[in-house]
């Protein structure tokens, strides 16, 4: 057992090296920095923590083989392991690393033991858990929604490990459960289509967040009593409550932090800021539409209504059925019409090489001079009709318009006249054509990925990748040889059970393409075929 004394000290030497992690991850300094201040933290805390992430009080000093501390001894402890305990919880939620168990300790560890919470105590709280929500939904991309959000938002005061049940503690409990049961209702209200139409989870918020607590907690007029008093009132009605929780879910807010983090790392990185800033762009113009638009219409009724329907800034990505809408020119389209139709004449033409030219008046394209109504409504019904009828066949695929073709040449030559009956041959041919038309297949779902700044974006699908050839050794063709002698046919599945234990690293089908190769093999270089003249001459 160790003196009370040497624990002290000991505290005293890793509470000051926790300051110096504290003010290295406010800072932003560089990660190797960081790095090697809480490992100096952990060595030094390592002889009174062993290897435990945090510490109680209460058995720390009773290790000590000294007489029973003082009361202004255990507070004085206590604020030496607070300093620590803040120390290891920033440190581990910036690198995400042990993030559930520091969530978990957030009310015993992160935050002392105070009677109520702050604004920026509170929205901690609330991205720490959103974070971990948008981390599980990326992982399991078809868990139930709602599930998730019950798991990380639970309603039940005791699964946030609450320090202790005083009753002075309630007013605290109270904040939390309200913050809670505002963001659970809200998430389950956007469940069906939560990754798409919600923006949470962003590293940026919870970078702000800890970064202004721990300046908080750093400030040399800091009140670590459970009854503090702070400039601003504490959020305990729910209308602050609200406002407090669109702040997290404003997209407005979100792009100001990232923004701001953009400008920082391009002051140390201006080449690489433009490019990461570029791509920022580009995903966005792509993916997230006129959200702007929405954010000041989802402001107001954050803050007034109390129902589930609570609207907060939308980001839906545009075009979501991965499809672009092309609009052909008028121009394009009219010369593809005529050349279209230059090639419908020459191939009737074609098809009947005895056909003679037709004249306007006999094909009944000349003007309307001295045709009366009855004729000239018919024409143009019939004009209207094979311009639509042909804008229905520039939609068939290739294939269909390959087998179009085929009928109407032999339609046509059961025809005296191609002109005479065209009418009657091209309305049966499209009513047939009509029928053949299918509603094209809807693209498959996309699969959406939350990233860092909590914007969904869309999962590109996998990369066919070709498997790399797999070699066959010596031994492995004297077994395909031999099962080929036994069986004396391509009896490929038996043989690949024959010698299982020599052949068991390829499939049976692989059995036969080896069996093909090996056959052009020793053709081609004179070899006798010996055992593989039963994959050419099998015998039953």
């Amino acid at each position: 057992m160790k003196s009370k004394e040497s624990v002290i000290k000991t505290l005293e030497n890793c509470a000051v090296q926790a300051v110096s992690v504290l003010s290295s991850i406010v800072e932003k300094d560089a990660d190797a920095n960081i790095d090697d201040s809480y490992e100096e933290l952990k060595a030094s805390k390592h002889p009174v923590y062993d290897n435990s992430l945090f510490r109680n009080t209460s058995s720390l000093l009773s290790t000590s083989e000294d007489e029973p501390a003082s009361e202004e001894e255990k507070a004085f402890v206590k604020r030496l392991v607070a300093q620590i305990d803040l120390a290891s919880f920033a440190y581990h939620i910036s690198r995400n690393k042990e993030y559930q168990t520091c969530v978990n300790a957030y009310f015993q560890r992160a935050v002392p033991s105070f009677n109520k919470y702050t604004k920026n105590e509170i929205q901690l709280f609330l991205c720490l858990r959103l974070f971990l929500l948008r981390r599980d939904m990326n992982g399991d991309p078809d868990a139930n929604r709602t599930d998730l959000i019950n798991k990380h938002f639970p309603k039940k005061p005791k699964t946030y490990f609450f320090n202790d049940e005083f009753s002075e503690k309630e007013a605290g409990r109270r904040q939390i459960i309200m913050a809670v049961n505002i963001v659970s209702d809200f998430l389950c209200s956007k469940a069906s289509d939560l990754d798409k139409e919600v923006r949470f989870g962003a590293v940026v918020m919870v970078e702000k967040f800890l970064h202004e607590y721990i300046q908080y907690r750093m400030d040399e007029n800091f009140d670590c009593e459970p009854d503090r008093e702070i400039e601003q009132e504490f959020p305990e009605t729910e209308d602050e409550m609200k406002a407090l929780v669109y702040e997290i879910f404003n997209e407005d807010f979100i792009d100001k932090l990232n923004d701001e983090m953009s400008t920082n790392n391009s002051d140390a990185e201006p080449y690489a800021a433009e490019e990461d800033s570029e791509v920022d762009e580009e995903d966005s113009d792509s993916e997230n539409g006129d959200s702007e638009s929405e954010s000041d219409k989802s402001s107001s009724t954050l803050s007034t209504n109390n129902d589930s329907d609570t609207e907060i800034p939308a980001n839906l990505p545009v075009n979501e059925d991965g499809e672009e809408d092309e609009l052909p020119d008028e121009e394009e389209e009219e010369s593809t019409s005529k050349s279209r139709a230059t090639t419908s004449r020459h191939r009737i033409t074609d098809e009947q090489p005895g056909a003679r030219a037709v004249t306007a008046q006999e094909a009944d394209f000349s003007d309307d001079t001295g045709v009366g109504p009855s004729r000239r409504s018919s024409n143009a019904s019939t004009s209207y009709s094979n311009t639509t009828k042909s804008r229905r066949r520039r939609r068939l695929p290739h294939s269909s318009e390959q087998s179009l073709r085929k009928r109407r040449a032999l339609a046509d030559r059961g025809h005296i006249s191609p002109v005479s009956g065209g009418s009657t041959d091209d309305t049966s041919v499209n009513e047939h054509v009509e029928q053949e038309e299918t509603p094209p297949l809807p693209p498959p779902p996309l699969k959406f990925h939350i990233c860092d700044d909590g914007r969904a974006r869309v999962v590109p699908p996998v990369p066919k990748i070709r498997e790399k050839a797999q070699r066959w050794t010596e031994e492995e063709v004297q077994a395909l040889e031999e099962g080929l002698r036994y069986y004396k046919r391509n009896a490929w599945s038996s043989i690949h059970k024959m010698f299982k234990d020599v052949l068991g690293s390829h499939k049976p089908t692989q059995l036969k393409d080896k069996a093909k190769n090996e056959v052009k093999r020793r053709q081609s270089h004179g070899i006798p075929l010996e055992g593989f003249q039963y994959f050419l001459n099998p015998q039953k």
